[in-house]
């Protein structure tokens, strides 16, 4: 016959083994995401140094009418995605910071090329504003290692 005390025992271990192992699986499961999200940071990474070097490129050699705005698509395109979140609170502090001075840039030439009559060429300010962006641009590759690889001119 078998005694309650032997049930119990066999159904504490087997209780302790399936939580073993679900333990074991969360912590799989874990390590396979961080996999992922280091890709998907290396990836965002990428994509951010393409932009900027871009930008900059374009900056340096005053290839880019001044009366454009600057475009980019990247930063936004991570914050609707949520991949944002990948990002140190550094990189995000600088990368943030780059692209709210584009954003303001562009209101500026915005509000310039919205006033009515207005035919001069682009105000001061305005080039002053890209030429310190230039330089944060160049600080932020240097601050996250990254080489500075302007676009070609042709």
């Amino acid at each position: 016959m078998v005694d309650f005390p032997d049930i119990a025992f066999g159904g504490a271990i087997t209780f302790v083994a399936v939580f073993l192992a679900y333990l074991l699986a969360l912590r799989q499961d874990r390590i396979r995401e961080r996999r992922e999200d280091s890709k998907a940071k290396e990836g965002l990474m990428e994509l951010f140094k393409s932009e900027l070097n871009e930008v900059a490129g374009y900056l340096k050699v005053n290839q880019y009418d001044p009366s454009l705005p600057i475009y980019f698509d990247v930063w936004d395109s991570a914050k609707a995605s949520g991949r944002l979140s990948l990002l140190t609170p550094s990189e995000f502090k600088l990368l943030g910071s780059i692209y709210i001075k584009i954003r303001v840039i562009n209101d500026k030439v915005e509000d310039f090329r919205m006033r009515p009559g207005v035919t001069s060429s682009i105000p001061s300010r305005i080039s002053e504003s890209r030429r310190d962006l230039f330089v944060e641009i160049t600080s932020a590759q240097q601050a996250l290692s990254w080489p500075i690889t302007p676009i070609e001119t042709k």
